[in-house]
């Protein structure tokens, strides 16, 4: 059975909440994820979480629980594995799991260019194969969306890589190789 109370006073909300990515104010507020929320109204601190907005209220088992849509059990596991706690004793193991990088703008914009350019890709062979062979022949709906959205995801990629420079343009289509 899982001690709930001990593994709260290991892992706390604000603990949680900034593993996953939250950069919480000096205030403790933050946008709450649990509606769509246009400015912060969710006070987190060590041992619970309120949002003023749609009053979802609890502490870090709920605030896994409710985020994930999951039981208050698989949120403590969650909880655990995530932050490399060991099950007997919920002290920390040997080999936690390695922290998550966070992505840079930079990277996130050269991972979406990469992305729209390989989908690109798809659409231009996606035209050449589904292409009528006569007249008359009947549009694939395939063939149909990449004719007419292709210049779309063109343009998108144009804006992606609109600020970088020659290599970077490269090292993102893949033409080039990461040295660093």
């Amino acid at each position: 059975m899982i001690d709930y109370q001990k593994l709260k006073e290991k892992v706390s909300v604000r603990d949680y909440a900034e593993s996953i990515g939250y950069e919480i104010s000096g205030n403790g507020m933050i946008r709450c994820p649990f509606h769509n929320d246009r400015t912060p109204s969710m006070k987190i601190d060590e041992s619970h979480y309120h949002c003023f907005g749609c009053g979802a209220h609890g502490d870090v088992i709920g605030f896994v629980a409710e985020l994930y849509g999951i039981s208050n059990s698989a949120a403590a596991k969650r909880i655990m594995y995530e932050f490399g706690l060991d099950s007997d004793d919920y002290s920390r193991s040997d080999n936690p799991p390695p922290a998550k990088k966070k992505e840079s703008l930079r990277d996130w914009l050269n991972n979406t260019a990469a992305y729209y350019i390989a989908l690109e890709k798809e659409m231009k062979e996606c035209i050449d194969k589904l292409r009528p062979k006569e007249s008359d022949d009947s549009l694939h709906p395939l063939y149909a969306y990449a004719v007419r959205n292709i210049g779309y995801i063109s343009c998108l990629i144009d804006c992606l890589l609109d600020c970088r420079t020659d290599d970077e343009i490269l090292r993102v289509k893949g033409m080039i190789q990461d040295n660093g």
